[in-house]
């Protein structure tokens, strides 16, 4: 079983984890590894640079892909359009509380 050695940036402890609690994640062209501390809990994700990608994936950690999701469009809005405004939020709450 492959040890990673990450430090934490709350408790700034290093610490040496199972490959398998480390996440390695590619959205487009960014790459970052996550990993929660053993010791006080906090979710940490950094940015991985070349020697972080492949020191990783030397110890068998394969990076996930994420697939950024499609924007949700408000209908008759043309998603690219202008940010919803307060007339736009009145005829919202007008249509949810309408009988």
């Amino acid at each position: 079983m492959i040890k990673v050695r990450v430090t934490c940036p709350a408790c700034t402890r290093a610490q040496s984890l199972p490959g398998e609690a480390v996440m390695l994640v590619r959205y487009g062209d960014v790459v970052t590894y996550s990993f929660t501390c053993p010791s006080c809990g906090t979710y940490t994700v950094k940015p991985a640079g070349d020697d972080e990608i492949r020191l990783l994936r030397t110890g068998g950690i394969t990076a996930r892909l994420v697939v950024p999701a499609p924007r949700p469009t408000i209908e008759g809005r043309d998603p690219a359009g202008p940010p919803i405004n307060e007339d736009d939020l009145i005829a919202l709450g007008r249509e949810l509380y309408a009988p």
